[in-house]
């Protein structure tokens, strides 16, 4: 068994290219092309096909990868219980995150954190609440920010609300009113925000008449650019709106409405220092130290 081999074959996958998996891993292409293509001698069949949008598994490749996941996770967790039996901390925590956490608060946290654990290196995947969410659960990453409750069988806890607001453009009639009502939300034309916003909007759509959108977006910050141009309104999450809020009115809806930030994880899959890391967090949160907004 070769867990660099399993290494080199799993991170071509997440990449869908041997050029960024080799770059990643610190060989050449040629190298990981040779690993793979030694793994697929030794199995006897082809475990990746390239066709124009990158590098994928094949499906027999498909039946064995989780396995090779699995046990390079595994691997990784027994040098971690290694190193805290020996008195230190050191290994990696892949964490799973949305762009608005990613971008305003995690961060400090992680410079914090390796401040205290310099061996402990942290990677971060970007992605949206249902990836995150199945990244956790095939063991892509040991843990990830999700808006609970959380759609699959995941323990969870939480952290902190963050508030949805209702971004106008400036001088829009309804900027004299103290909460945006619900009934206002079907005779404005809506702008669609990011992916990972919808699960949140469907929430307050659900209360009231569907709006008519005008247009949809894959980021927050396009959406946000077409408020500022006058062609509608839009939903957002607070955290997404820090230093975003020069030209546009933001107001807070009637229904209160939020999402509930929380951190997601499978209990078979949290090391020692995993747990370090959810302690960690939750001590800054109560301390009010590196809060995600100002309640």
């Amino acid at each position: 068994m070769s867990i660099s081999k399993y290494k080199a074959l799993i991170k071509t996958v997440e990449f869908s290219s041997l050029t960024k998996a080799a770059e990643y891993l610190g060989y050449t292409q040629s190298g990981i092309s040779h690993i793979i293509s030694s793994l697929e001698s030794k199995y006897g069949f082809l475990l990746l096909v390239r066709n124009k949008s990158g590098v994928h598994l094949t499906s027999k490749g498909k039946e064995i990868y989780k396995y090779m996941l699995e046990i390079v996770n595994q691997h990784e967790k027994l040098k971690q219980t290694v190193s805290v039996i020996n008195g230190l901390y050191s290994g990696v925590i892949n964490i799973g995150t949305f762009s608005s956490v990613a971008t305003h608060w995690l961060p400090t946290i992680i410079n914090k954190f390796e401040e205290i654990y310099p061996d402990v290196k942290i990677h971060i995947k970007d992605g949206i609440y249902d990836e995150i969410e199945n990244w956790i659960s095939i063991g892509k990453v040991d843990c990830g920010f999700i808006t609970l409750p959380t759609k699959k069988n995941l323990k969870s806890f939480p952290l902190i609300k963050d508030r949805l607001l209702v971004v106008l453009p400036k001088n829009h009639p309804l900027c004299l009113l103290e909460f945006f009502p619900l009934s206002a939300l079907k005779k404005e034309p809506f702008i669609m925000p990011g992916e990972g916003s919808h699960y949140d909007i469907g929430r307050i759509f659900a209360k009231s008449e569907h709006p008519k959108i005008r247009f949809s977006f894959r980021d927050d910050y396009s959406a946000l650019a077409m408020v500022e141009k006058g062609f509608g309104i839009t939903i957002l999450p607070e955290l997404a709106l820090r230093d975003n809020v020069k030209n546009v009115h933001i107001m807070e809806l009637e229904s209160h409405d939020c999402r509930n930030i929380g951190l997601a994880y499978l209990p078979n899959n949290t090391t020692l220092i995993i747990k370090q890391f959810f302690n960690f967090i939750k001590n800054k949160l109560e301390s009010n130290k590196y809060p995600f907004i100002n309640n």
